[in-house]
């Protein structure tokens, strides 16, 4: 998911006249931590306005006011911007949920989001492209992995997102399942950028230890 935030001051967005100059370098991404999901709606980050979000082959669903549209393509436009996803990712349906809690008591919608998605050996690297940026506006991504089914091994999945833009950290997602039990939850992470000149931004995912995964982002 990407939002964009023409200024972000503690997640609130404000009116600002800002003079941008050809000097401005700013496609790096910084990320944070790898943070559990709870369940809840709110685990969806709704600030500033959403540009473009994806459920990986599920439902076009509502969460927290942000709309996912449900993708089983590699493209998903939304407005004037577009995500494209690469990579030898495998469509396995919807496995990653449980009837068992804390998965089972989340919202419809929330257990639509962290059901679905796709895997993809360890070694492999993909990218997710975004066009149709705004320069100099701020952005933030927030990606999602899950895994509720309890099997072993699964609390020790790793995957990585970084970017390849000079000046950008990186982040392990792991834990799939933070309990590493039947209905247990996974983690997500956010990023935050600011468009440069091209109006693109690359997310590359992988490698990893164990399958790597997407559920929505």
């Amino acid at each position: 998911m990407a939002k964009c935030l023409p200024i972000l001051i503690g997640l609130a967005v404000v009116t600002a006249t800002i003079r941008w100059t050809a000097s401005v370098d700013a496609a790096a991404v910084t990320f944070g931590t790898s943070i559990p999901i709870t369940g809840l709606d709110t685990d969806v980050l709704n600030a500033g306005t959403t540009v473009n979000a994806t459920n990986i082959d599920g439902n076009t669903v509502v969460v927290n006011g942000v709309t996912f549209t449900g993708a089983s393509g590699a493209t998903v436009t939304q407005g004037n911007m577009t995500s494209s996803i690469t990579g030898g990712w495998t469509d396995p349906g919807a496995p990653y949920g449980s009837l068992n809690a804390p998965f089972a008591a989340m919202s419809a919608n929330m257990q639509n989001l962290l059901a679905s998605g796709d895997y993809q050996d360890s070694a492999n690297t993909a990218t997710i492209a975004y066009t149709g940026l705004i320069f100099g506006h701020q952005y933030v991504f927030q990606y999602f992995v899950n895994d509720s089914r309890g099997f072993g091994g699964t609390n020790n999945r790793v995957l990585n997102l970084t970017a390849p833009d000079a000046g950008s950290n990186s982040v392990n997602l792991t834990p799939f399942d933070v309990s590493g039990t039947d209905g247990g939850l996974g983690v997500y992470t956010v990023g935050a950028f600011t468009a440069d000149v091209s109006g693109t931004q690359s997310i590359t995912v992988g490698p990893g230890t164990g399958n790597e995964q997407q559920n929505a982002f």
